[in-house]
């Protein structure tokens, strides 16, 4: 088991910010490393797009712990929401030969997915 948690409610942050996530494991056996990362990503019409802008590694650990992890949130791209494309945020966590665990996240002003189009708080 693996399991990851952040602090805010919605997991909504504003650009500049600090994501603050605990990480919990129970495994049958001490993991050979604990990969964490922070990224974006695009979907929808054209060529996606990705970049990873904080990751860490951790080793030397036992089959049962729990840590924690921060890191400020970039300036952009913020979290979009549009009809030809959308740019998602993501926290990801995994231990060596394990899938992801993934945890969505919005990184906006407005503290959700920009909308092209819509009148947006920070428009105004």
């Amino acid at each position: 088991m693996l399991e990851v948690h952040v602090d805010h409610a919605g997991q909504a942050y504003a650009p500049g910010e600090t994501l603050h996530a605990q990480v919990r494991w129970s495994l049958a056996s001490p993991p050979r490393a604990i990969h964490l990362e922070l990224r974006w990503e695009t979907e929808g019409k054209g060529t996606s797009d990705s970049e990873v802008v904080a990751s860490e590694k951790w080793t030397g650990l036992s089959a049962s712990e729990e840590r924690q992890w921060s890191v400020v949130l970039p300036r952009g791209p913020e979290s979009m929401q549009g009809q030809l494309i959308r740019i998602k945020w993501s926290m990801r966590c995994w231990s060596d030969g394990s899938e992801p665990t993934s945890v969505p996240l919005v990184v906006s002003r407005i503290r959700e997915p920009i909308r092209p189009g819509v009148s947006n708080a920070w428009q105004s």
